[in-house]
């Protein structure tokens, strides 16, 4: 189909889209769009001036993401233990340096655009709790840590991944028992924002998670209701909308609105 390129309206309400093809698709009850802040005044040319400098005026965190994802020969075995000597059981592991201001620096660093020097590695094994996303027997992760979107060696992400992703791998050894890794790919933050322009520069949550872009002001005052004040019928979806964090789509909240708005009862409502 392609990629949108604008939200048309009749002055006052959003009635279709334009494909970057020219193709023309209108809409009878409304347009749901992932449009990162930093997009929304050039593909809603209707959106009124306030609107826009605030959207363009968010924060993209310096802090930028990069994945590994890998199969594994067999589940991932964490050196630490529970109390009772089982194993650990999360969703999440966050691989972190003992010392908290050893992590502070880390953070540091990268508001300056520099390689931390400390790894803050983050790791998830999804076939813990969901054995069916891999062969009997083997297993799945994925791993992230935080970059600067640009390398301050001036090397590119796309010469220099490969290389990073190696490192990150290897500072999970320091946490794991023998892992052996069938397969693994890995995205830059460039690489990231290739895939969405919801990723903008690499920032995992669109755009940061700072105290002023939460709640009913993520991505701004204006927008937090996951709607476009002066453009009826455009709704808002992303990971820079509420709730932001690991609940990326905030799809649920979007089209919770969008049924009040169509005078529907959200939760009788039924997906074919």
């Amino acid at each position: 189909m392609g990629q949108v390129r604008e939200v048309v309206t009749d002055g006052t309400r959003a009635t279709g889209v334009v494909l970057d093809s020219g193709e023309r698709l209108s809409a009878a009850d409304g347009v749901i769009g992932a449009i990162h802040p930093h997009a929304l005044p050039e593909m809603v040319p209707a959106v009124s001036p306030t609107v826009a400098k605030n959207a363009l005026r968010t924060h993209i965190t310096p802090a930028a993401c990069f994945t590994v994802h890998a199969a594994l020969d067999a589940p991932l075995r964490f050196k630490a233990r529970n109390a009772d000597g089982s194993e650990l059981s999360a969703v999440m592991y966050e691989l972190m340096p003992a010392e908290y201001n050893d992590m502070r620096r880390a953070f540091d660093e990268l508001r300056y655009g520099q390689m931390s020097p400390t790894p803050l590695v983050g790791v998830g094994q999804l076939t813990q709790h969901d054995p069916s996303r891999a062969p009997e027997g083997k297993a799945i992760f994925h791993a992230w840590d935080y970059v600067p979107y640009e390398r301050p060696d001036g090397r590119s992400w796309d010469e220099a991944k490969g290389e990073f992703a190696e490192r990150l791998i290897a500072q999970m050894g320091n946490y794991v028992e023998d892992m052996t890794i069938l397969d693994y790919h890995c995205d830059s933050p460039v690489d990231m924002e290739r895939t969405s322009p919801s990723f903008l520069r690499g920032d995992l949550h669109g755009i940061a998670t700072t105290t002023y872009q939460s709640g009913s002001h993520r991505p701004t005052p204006e927008l937090g209701q996951y709607r476009v004040p002066g453009v009826e019928r455009l709704y808002l979806v992303g990971p820079f909308q509420h709730p932001g964090g690991g609940v990326f789509g905030a799809g649920r909240a979007t089209a919770m609105v969008m049924a009040e708005d169509l005078g529907l009862e959200f939760d009788r409502i039924k997906v074919a």
